[in-house]
């Protein structure tokens, strides 16, 4: 790792009960996620009151749109925010971490600023919006393997490819590449082939986990609806696995 990767600081404890989201928007201001402190207590209070008890800060990591949100810069801001939930009497556990854009020369800009791993783990979250599937995710995707990272792809039914998405996965898949769900895709708030696609890859198995992406306080009713239409097509059992042993699985990949 490079000189940039952050100093490891003591990381909170993994709670043992509830829901543990691993893709969230919570930092104010730094993306297109909370805009303020108080909405992001607000957002907790209302993922608290659907039993999740700890989240993952995904800040963008996109140095083209967002050159601050370096790993180093996500876990000060993550920590500066953890405590303001303490001082406000608010119970709730927060890592740092980052929803990586992949790009042309992203390895290099990982190997100078550092990896933004999941909370203590090696997994990282990723994603891309290329209507092709491009050589320079590959690329990333045997760096990182290479390296002892766990990549997890985010939100693959929301990627723009009308044809030959299912057969890139797979291979990817075969790789060690991880999907990560959005349960918001389950519903009818996004487009009808995320929709399709969301429900499909959670029948078949495709997804090691399910996650909100958190982003503002209007949405978050609809993202959390996406549990119970979850648990409608495949059972309460499948999702509990994959919003809470699933997660606490992956933030433990050392």
């Amino acid at each position: 790792m490079s000189d940039a990767t952050p100093t490891p600081t003591t990381e909170p404890p993994l709670p043992a009960t509830g829901r543990l989201d691993l893709h969230a928007h919570l930092i104010p201001d730094v993306d297109d996620g909370s805009r303020s402190y108080d909405e992001t207590v607000a957002l907790v209070q209302r993922l608290k009151r659907a039993d999740y008890s700890g989240s993952v800060c995904t800040p963008h990591v996109w140095p083209e749109l967002f050159p601050d949100n370096t790993p180093a810069k996500i876990a000060d801001l993550t920590a500066g925010l953890r405590g303001h939930l303490a001082d406000n009497g608010i119970d709730y556990t927060l890592w740092d971490g980052g929803e990586l854009r992949l790009f042309e020369g992203v390895t290099a800009w990982l190997k100078a600023n550092g990896v933004p791993t999941l909370g203590p783990s090696r997994a990282v979250l990723c994603d891309f919006w290329e209507a092709e599937w491009p050589t320079f995710v590959d690329e990333a995707f045997e760096w990182m393997l290479s390296e002892g990272y766990q990549p997890l792809l985010a939100h693959p039914e929301r990627i723009p490819m009308t044809e030959g998405l299912e057969a890139e996965l797979d291979r990817v898949q075969a790789l060690g590449v991880m999907l990560q769900g959005n349960l918001r895709c389950l519903t009818d708030e996004e487009s009808p082939l995320s929709r399709l696609r969301a429900r499909a890859y959670l029948q078949d198995g495709r997804y090691s986990v399910m996650a909100l992406d958190v982003h503002r306080a209007d949405s978050l009713d609809s993202r959390i609806d996406g549990l119970g239409l979850g648990a409608e097509l495949v059972g309460a059992e499948l999702i509990d696995e994959l919003t809470m042993a699933a997660p606490r699985k992956l933030l433990q990949i050392a």
